[in-house]
């Protein structure tokens, strides 16, 4: 009887220390910002297709000095680049991402969050999450953290979110809609 009790336990704790490395992320994309003029940085630093372009991690690197914080250690089995994710194309685009100071509600739009690949597409954009190339890795984890996700927001500050929340597109013209066509960065207003 107490098997699935610890077992969720244990993903809780797993969980909290994934909430501290989004965090940790949210600082540092902040601090990058910073430096370039209160712009994010981009998916890639130049050109999306492959080639010798670096990636939104790579770019954040002298700011994380922690390779560790993008592994999620609910995903032991990680890629070499991690297992977090940032939101593409209205947040992070090719080469450059939004300036902040266009944003009116930095604490609604998401910018980081657990992901299957680097990147996460704009689920007002891709309802299935598989992005212009089809590539059904570009999805976050519908179960990572106890049916949910933990995700950054652009104000610096991450909290866990239910994943029918994040991710189950409302119909358009409703309340829901504005609220979660912001949470993905589609309006900034």
């Amino acid at each position: 009887i107490l098997f699935p009790v610890f077992a969720r336990a244990r993903e809780k704790a797993r969980q909290t220390s994934c909430l501290s490395n989004m965090k940790q992320l949210a600082l540092a994309e902040l601090q990058y910002a910073q430096d370039y003029d209160e712009t994010l940085s981009g998916y890639a630093d130049y050109n999306c297709g492959p080639g010798g372009r670096k990636l939104w991690f790579q770019i954040y690197q002298p700011y994380i000095k922690n390779v560790q914080v993008l592994v999620c250690p609910s995903e032991p089995a990680s890629p070499s680049w991690g297992t977090i994710a940032i939101n593409y194309p209205h947040v992070h685009g090719c080469g450059s991402g939004v300036n902040l100071a266009k944003v009116k509600v930095p604490a609604q739009i998401m910018s980081i969050t657990d992901g299957l690949w680097p990147l996460v597409y704009c689920r007002s954009c891709w309802p299935n999450g598989t992005g212009c190339c089809g590539d059904v890795q570009n999805r976050v984890p519908y179960d990572r953290h106890n049916e949910g996700s933990n995700v950054a927001f652009l104000d610096g500050h991450a909290k866990w979110m239910k994943s029918s929340v994040l991710l189950n597109v409302p119909a358009a013209g409703t309340p829901e809609r504005v609220e979660f066509d912001r949470l993905w960065g589609h309006r900034l207003d």
